[in-house]
């Protein structure tokens, strides 16, 4: 019994020094004050605010006082009346005074009774916290709040702040001259500016970007509150809280209608001027064979030729009207309008069924042609005739560009992240200068001696009727990639 009382007394002791410790050591200033409001005991912080010195007792007495400068002191401590009347334990007062070093501050006090204390039941802890400082950083941030609003107005592109649900936040001036919306009216709503066929794509952005990641000068079309279509540009990215966690998106918009209009014009005429090129170009280029074949007929009406002379102008002069008439084609095959029979196919069979084709070229070329079709292929949505047409074109262009003993290689693969097929022709040939690659889709653009530069030129056509990218990757002396994606049906 007497071991337990000794380690009851401990316990106590080890609490109470404890408490002593927090109480001297609080940057809080805290005092003991009895029932009539005489101070009992005080720490430095409590005589630190009231600026006076916690040796000159009686000074700090009368400051404290002054704390309660609202209450009568005649009937005691003012505080214990309202303890009386109310059942609450802790009671807050907040006031202004000028200390004793001549500051005028703001503090907060908080009074609490005193419970299961030995040394202080009966009394109440007074503790006092300077709060000036907290209020000059809030009236700094006020400004600063006002100043970003400013800033945020006068800003002409519509930002607008959608909480992690993409519920409206806030919206400036500039968003509703763009949208026709005001902030009451979508505060707390989903923007109603989607039009229904892009209601997927907005999910899917607003998706990326609680994701963390942001979206950049993304163009899609809006609709007005009038239900006018317009064009934007759109910017968005997320807002992390203290723990890195997403709590809202920040985004911009910007009308980019009238830009679309200036960029659809200067399209158009880009499109005449090219026709005119085009025309230009195409009726040199068949004046030439033609000029040929009217030369050769002449010969022929006019002298008497033996027949292995006369034959062989015949065949020049069908090599040159095949030569007219695949520019022709060429030609023709640029123009959207043309008939595409699109049907499920497998990428596969059109490359085998072009095996001799192709293997005749690379002979022709001396060079080694491998292909490496993985099998087995989804189905795409293709026309067969289109497409061993843009292979065909391309695999020529590489066995011009080799020298014997070079390698070509024809690859098929499903990218299933990407639901794409892949058809990847690559060369060990001379390779693209740097400054050609910008051009060699243009047509009649051509580095090759005898070329008529439609060739990419009708490659890339196939590929925009089908939907597909065409990407060449090319390096001088080491070779060219040329890798299409087409979309799985």
């Amino acid at each position: 019994e007497q071991m337990k009382n000794n380690n009851n007394n401990w316990t106590l002791r080890i609490s109470e020094e404890s408490f002593y410790s927090f109480f001297e050591k609080s940057l809080i200033g805290a005092a003991f004050v009895d029932l009539t409001g005489n101070l009992v005991k005080v720490n430095d912080a409590f005589c630190d605010i009231l600026g006076v010195a916690i040796s000159d007792f009686t000074t700090l007495n009368k400051a404290y006082r002054k704390l309660f400068n609202t209450y009568n002191w005649n009937d005691g401590f003012p505080i214990k009346k309202v303890f009386q009347n109310n059942d609450d334990k802790i009671h807050h007062y907040k006031t202004n005074f000028i200390n004793g070093y001549g500051e005028e501050l703001e503090v907060l006090i908080t009074i609490s009774i005193v419970e299961n204390h030995p040394a202080y039941e009966d009394m109440f802890l007074l503790q006092i916290q300077n709060i000036t400082d907290y209020h000059l950083i809030e009236e700094r941030l006020s400004v600063t709040e006002d100043k970003l609003n400013s800033v945020l107005e006068s800003i002409p592109d519509g930002i607008f702040v959608l909480n992690v649900n993409g519920e409206v936040q806030k919206i400036n001036k500039g968003f509703e001259q763009i949208f026709g919306w005001k902030e009451n009216e979508l505060k707390g709503s989903r923007l109603p500016l989607t039009p229904p066929e892009l209601l997927k794509e907005t999910d899917l952005l607003l998706s990326t970007v609680i994701s963390g990641k942001t979206v950049k000068n993304y163009e899609t079309v809006k609709a007005h509150k009038n239900g006018k279509r317009i064009n934007v540009s759109m910017s968005l990215s997320p807002i992390k809280g203290k723990n890195g966690d997403r709590v809202a998106i920040v985004g911009i918009s910007r009308d980019i209608t009238e830009k679309k209009k200036m960029q659809e014009v200067v399209h158009r005429a880009e499109k005449i001027n090219l026709i005119g090129q085009m025309t230009a170009s195409l009726t040199h280029e068949i004046r030439n064979p033609m000029s040929v074949i009217r030369g050769f007929i002449q010969l022929i009406k006019e002298q008497n030729l033996d027949p292995d002379t006369e034959r062989q102008y015949f065949e020049l002069i069908i090599a040159e009207l095949d030569r007219a008439n695949e520019m022709i084609n060429d030609f023709l095959s640029l123009s959207k309008s043309r008939i595409v029979d699109k049907r499920p196919t497998d990428l596969n069979e059109v490359i085998r069924s072009l095996y001799p084709m192709i293997s005749s070229e690379g002979n022709m070329a001396a060079v080694t042609v491998s292909f490496y079709l993985q099998t087995p292929l989804p189905l795409i949505l293709i026309d067969s005739r289109e497409i061993k047409q843009l292979i065909l074109n391309l695999v020529r262009n590489s066995c011009e560009a080799m020298k014997s003993g070079d390698k070509l290689e024809i690859i098929t693969e499903h990218l299933s992240m990407e639901k794409v097929v892949q058809l990847h022709i690559r060369d060990t040939g001379s390779g693209i200068p740097k400054e050609y690659l910008e051009k060699i889709f243009d047509p009649y653009f051509t580095s090759k001696e005898g070329g008529t530069g439609l060739g990419l030129a009708v490659c890339k056509s196939i590929c925009e009727g089908h939907n597909a990218s065409l990407q060449i990757e090319s390096e001088e002396g080491k070779g060219t990639s040329v890798i299409i994606h087409f979309a799985v049906s």
